[in-house]
């Protein structure tokens, strides 16, 4: 998928694209992904030096980001808090092969010393695997189905047949959590399947 239909998708959608999945232990999924997909979704060193490492222009899109309110089965504590919310793709050789969602809620913007509103183009895993405050949680992951946002706006016109892959891994600092989903897109699929 070129970025150019990237774009096409996005206008019929709109931020945010995330939020709507089913995480779970990787024994509980029902459906297993296989192989290298399944070694790079259970991984736990950060995703972006994995990308990077590959050597095929890593670039950061952001999609948006903006203070919200979460579903239930997304907060990170029982309060009604306000979250942060930052959606991006990471691009390789010009095509988006992950879709990344950050959910940090407000409480945590408020003691940390990094200014998540301010990254940019920056990934976010950089700041994450190279700060020392924040202590990683287990990773769960989830089935995107051809129904849901996130397949329908970033793989919904590609030729790919089966269900995008993501993870989520929460992130611990000073009793607070942020969560980061990452999701594989049909270019990482493909990639990543024929190694």
């Amino acid at each position: 998928m070129s970025l150019e239909s990237t774009r096409i998708n996005m206008e019929r959608l709109s931020f945010p694209y995330g939020g709507y999945a089913n995480w779970q232990k990787f024994s509980q999924l029902r459906c297993q992904p296989y192989g290298i997909l399944s070694q790079w979704l259970q991984s736990q060193d950060s995703l972006t030096e994995r990308l990077k490492a590959l050597d095929l222009g890593f670039e950061v899109e952001v999609l948006g980001e903006q203070a919200m309110m979460l579903c239930d089965n997304e907060k990170t504590s029982t309060s009604d808090e306000v979250y942060w919310v930052r959606e991006v793709l990471l691009h390789l050789d010009n095509q988006p092969w992950i879709f990344a969602r950050t959910v940090i809620p407000q409480s945590l913007l408020a003691i940390s010393n990094i200014d998540f509103k301010q990254l940019g183009n920056r990934p976010l895993g950089e700041v994450l695997f190279n700060t020392t405050p924040f202590e990683q949680g287990p990773l769960t992951f989830a089935e995107h189905a051809c129904d849901t946002p996130v397949f329908q706006a970033f793989a919904k016109d590609n030729v790919w047949s089966g269900a995008l892959w993501g993870r989520r891994r929460p992130f611990h600092h000073q009793q607070k959590t942020l969560t980061v989903a990452e999701t594989f897109l049909p270019a990482a699929c493909a990639y990543l399947q024929s190694l």
